[in-house]
């Protein structure tokens, strides 16, 4: 009877055993690098800019509203060829790798996004990358201490859609720490071994000499969806 006993409760213990290690979570072949999560202490105050006449607004959460009337800019906020573009982080705390976001705006004009933005409170200087697309095209430029410089020229990616259609981007970094941009799922450029590796995330607000020259009206929404760091 004892090694009837005994055999009994080995062999409840092996099942209990199998039943524990097949409950087991499965690792996720496709997650991201990173700890993520939907929100992140924001900036939810309105930023205006350009003499006044340009405005960024949080309206959702973790949504923001970039107008503005070129037909009210004062010359000297014109530009004279291209576009410029404006830089403003929604986050508060520079601890940030990556996001994922979806943003649209006007037809025939720019916008885009800032990530790993940090400030040098002893030169009073801003290090950022910025992301700006336009139409089915993309470019990503460089700012370290107010120097800029060109990462990735102007490229079309078929991926990317025209506006006014909503694009959602991708930034992370990787295991590699380096830094990966996907537009609706297709990776456009890796950022590889990166001179800024963390930061703030923000929005591009742009106005173009096109814009301006025909007196329209900039309409574009940003929407922050995740967070990386």
């Amino acid at each position: 009877m004892n090694m009837k006993k005994i055999l009994g409760a080995l062999l409840v213990l092996m099942v209990a055993t199998l039943l524990f290690t097949g409950c087991q979570k499965e690792v996720d072949p496709n997650a991201l690098p990173g700890s993520w999560s939907p929100s992140a202490e924001i900036d939810g105050e309105p930023y205006t800019f350009k003499g006044g006449k340009a405005t960024i607004t949080k309206t959702g959460n973790n949504q923001f509203t970039y107008i503005c009337n070129t037909s009210e800019l004062d010359s000297q906020y014109k530009p004279d060829s291209g576009f410029v573009s404006t830089a403003y982080s929604i986050t508060t705390d520079p601890v940030y790798t990556g996001f994922r976001a979806v943003a649209s705006s006007s037809e025939d004009t720019y916008y885009g996004f800032v990530f790993n933005h940090t400030y040098n409170t002893n030169t009073q200087k801003h290090s950022y990358y910025y992301l700006v697309l336009s139409d089915q095209y993309f470019s990503l430029k460089k700012c370290v201490e107010g120097s800029f410089s060109t990462v990735r020229d102007w490229t079309q990616k078929d991926a990317i859609k025209a506006n006014p259609d909503e694009n959602e981007v991708l930034v992370y970094k990787d295991t590699n720490s380096d830094i990966v941009i996907k537009i609706n799922d297709t990776e456009v450029c890796t950022i590889t071994s990166p001179s800024l590796t963390i930061g703030r995330c923000g929005i591009c607000a742009c106005v173009s000499k096109d814009d301006c020259d025909n007196n329209r009206t900039i309409t574009s929404t940003f929407k922050f969806l995740q967070f990386q760091r």
